[in-house]
């Protein structure tokens, strides 16, 4: 494993939980700075307490999962804030880390252990490993690694920033998972001189069933050989820079993409334009930016439902980004070896993403004015449905019959549903959902993605006579019962 991902003069530790390596290799530092530690525990550390370095882009709950197994209080974590103005905002801001470590120091705390990104978990971002060793070598901080983009240390050409990141102190490397081996242990990289302060760290074991641990993984890397563990690696860059050279030439895609080559995660999204609204004037604008942007997440949503079943060997899955909202994640290195993924999926990836970008532009348009139209065509009312994708949903508004309070709520879903079932045979050629398959409220009845220019006058004139036909002849069935009552 030291040989083949270049990490000279190290140690390996396998384990079945992937965060269990940084657990032991925070042990180890904590050996090696308190040399009381093993006799006093925390005791040893309360003069000076360490502190423990996490990026804001790292796995959510990593920080707290490393205090509680260290038995470490929270006030020894720091999260370090990623770039805000210049470079990716999913790496972590260097100057940010300088001040926290020179604050904590001057503080009488010590700077124990950082960890950093090689690929974060949402973006794929990779952190500037040159700067980052430089200033943990200077200050005595136990570097640690972790992230997909570790994989590529295998390839004949790995990228100076990227090589930097085999002068850390270790790393944690999911081979199992970039190889398509299950049940095989992850393994974390370590160097360090002396073994009795691994030993304490639980880092080296002569119990039969821990050293018996890699015996999964060495006898599937030896049945692979080093060529096909290369070319899987090298399949999966290639997948990425495929997918992101014909995303750059398809129009209203952005794209989250960092500078490095290689980078084997390509993350995306479909941007949409608002049109302007009725009453533009008197809302607020951070109103209107925040219906824009969770009607994009919906949209992307759809899009990425859309894609799963159209190439669902892509491995395509959804992100929640801070900047950027909900995008797209293609990740073959998690995905391709355990779907078998091709440059042909790649291909049919677009495809389908070229055919139903148009669908969206054109829904997205078109909600705004079935929103203008609906507002001049009463009984109906346009529902705010922020989380559907589609045209928006309406509502009639039954008129001339008086509920009891206790039951108008009733009769309008009941209403709405019979009014959804009669469009449904008027207009096949409209996507309608309602009732409990819409998965939202059920006094409405649903448009969804269109793929045609609607003639939206048209359109509100059919379903409001449909309602008034609905509605009559509601008032109908009534009467003989009424009559029977008499």
């Amino acid at each position: 494993m030291c040989r083949l991902f270049r990490f000279d003069n190290g140690s390996a530790y396998f384990h079945e939980d992937d965060r269990e390596g940084l657990v032991r290799v925070a042990f180890l530092a904590l050996h090696s700075h308190y040399q009381d530690f093993a006799t006093e525990g925390f005791c040893a550390l309360a003069a000076k307490p360490p502190v423990l370095y996490v990026s804001a882009a790292a796995r959510p709950g990593f920080g707290l999962h490393l205090c509680t197994q260290l038995r470490l209080p929270m006030s020894c974590l720091c999260t370090v804030p990623c770039n805000t103005v210049f470079g990716s905002q999913h790496q972590m801001d260097i100057a940010s880390f300088e001040r926290l470590v020179a604050d904590d120091e001057e503080a009488g705390r010590v700077p124990l252990l950082l960890l950093a990104n090689a690929g974060t978990p949402a973006a794929g971002h990779t952190d500037k490993f040159v700067r980052l060793s430089e200033i943990c070598s200077q200050h005595g901080i136990w570097l640690h690694v972790e992230g997909v983009t570790l994989a590529t240390l295998v390839l004949g050409f790995v990228p100076s920033a990227m090589l930097a990141a085999v002068k850390s102190d270790s790393m944690t490397l999911t081979p199992g998972i970039w190889l398509g081996l299950p049940a095989t242990p992850a393994v974390t990289l370590y160097r360090h001189d002396d073994p009795s302060l691994a030993l304490a760290a639980g880092l080296v074991s002569s119990r039969p069933a821990d050293r018996l641990r890699p015996l999964p993984l060495w006898l599937s890397l030896q049945q692979l050989g080093n060529s096909a563990i290369l070319q899987c690696i090298r399949l999966a860059t290639q997948l990425s820079q495929n997918l992101l050279d014909k995303l750059k030439l398809l129009p209203n895609i952005k794209i989250s993409v960092h500078d490095e080559v290689d980078c084997p995660v390509v993350v995306f999204k479909v941007v949409l334009s608002e049109q302007n609204l009725p009453g533009a004037a008197v809302v607020e604008v951070s109103d209107l930016q925040q219906r824009e942007s969770e009607l994009q997440d919906s949209f992307n949503r759809w899009l990425c439902s859309e894609l799963q079943k159209a190439v669902p060997a892509s491995g395509l899955s959804e992100v929640e980004l801070d900047d950027d909202g909900l995008c797209l994640r293609f990740s073959p290195l998690v995905t391709a070896a355990a779907l078998d993924t091709s440059n042909a999926d790649v291909d049919s990836l677009c495809e389908a993403l070229s055919a139903r970008v148009p669908t969206m532009l054109l829904s997205w348009r078109l909600r705004t004015a079935l929103r203008h139209t609906a507002l001049s065509a009463p009984p109906l009312a346009y529902l705010e449905e922020r989380c559907w994708a589609g045209l928006g949903a309406l509502r009639y508004e039954v008129s001339g019959q008086e509920f009891h309070p206790s039951d108008q709520q009733v009769e309008l879903e009941k209403f709405n549903q019979k009014l959804g079932q009669k469009l449904k045979s008027l207009l096949p050629d409209i996507p309608l959902t309602f009732g409990p398959k819409a998965g939202g409220r059920l006094d409405c009845v649903y448009i969804g993605m269109v793929t045609e220019e609607l003639d939206m006058a048209a359109l509100m004139q059919t379903i409001v006579e449909t309602g008034q036909e609905v509605e009559e002849s509601s008032r109908v069935g009534c009467f003989p019962l009424l009559f029977v009552f008499i």
